[in-house]
């Protein structure tokens, strides 16, 4: 349960509000850290190819890797 939210509207833009106010108390080098993985794998097909073949192994469903930025909701700031 979480204290002092109100949901009006939309409620996936008021999970994305609350989100990015959560994300601010987080240090920059999170943020980093997350593009910092998407462009290991996203520059070289090779570790690209790897991704999806550990993914195929653990029986995940593989994902396109998307690169986290401020207009896409839920990703980070």
């Amino acid at each position: 349960v979480v204290r002092n939210v109100f949901v009006h509207g939309c409620s996936c833009h008021s999970l994305h509000l609350a989100r990015s106010h959560a994300a601010k108390k987080l240090p920059s080098t999170v943020g980093q850290f997350a593009r910092d993985i998407y462009s290991y794998f996203a520059y070289s097909s090779k570790r690209l190819h790897q991704l999806f073949e550990c993914q195929i192994y653990a029986q995940e469903k593989s994902h396109k890797m998307l690169y986290p930025s401020q207009t896409r909701w839920l990703s980070l700031k």
